[in-house]
């Protein structure tokens, strides 16, 4: 899933933890362009917070499903993170696992993917829960 945005809340009927919650659970690889806004010098600073709030919780919403998060100013810009996520998409491999123990728990299981050429990064989800 790709999601384009400036991260600001609108009235959502979800808090971000639930959404976190619920993406998690998803099984969704989730990528992100957070589009930052160029806050006018006499922005106040609760505004910049929030901007700042927002854009920090689509990267922590890519990281969290596995996916890959950018942040952009311009087209430029833009255009260099739209390449970026095709080539991630184009790059992908499915690796599996048997977990050990009650798999129906419903207990979050914490998951890590290393890899052992020191060059290459692995995006894997953070865990998923045992149902």
């Amino acid at each position: 899933m790709l999601v384009i945005s400036d991260g600001m809340d609108n009235h959502s009927r979800h808090s971000r933890a639930e959404l976190l919650e619920r993406a998690e659970e998803s099984d969704a690889q989730i990528y992100t362009i957070a589009v930052a806004g160029s806050a006018a010098p006499s922005t106040k600073p609760i505004a910049q917070f929030e901007e700042r709030r927002g854009l920090l919780f689509l990267d922590e919403l890519a990281r969290r499903t596995g996916g890959l998060g950018f942040m952009v100013n311009g087209r430029t810009t833009f255009a260099k993170a739209a390449a970026s996520i095709g080539l991630a998409l184009r790059n992908q491999y499915v690796i599996g696992y048997v977990p050990h123990g009650d798999v129906r728990s419903g207990q979050w299981r914490k998951i890590g993917v290393k890899v052992a050429v020191p060059e290459m990064k692995a995006y894997a989800r953070a865990g998923y829960h045992g149902d």
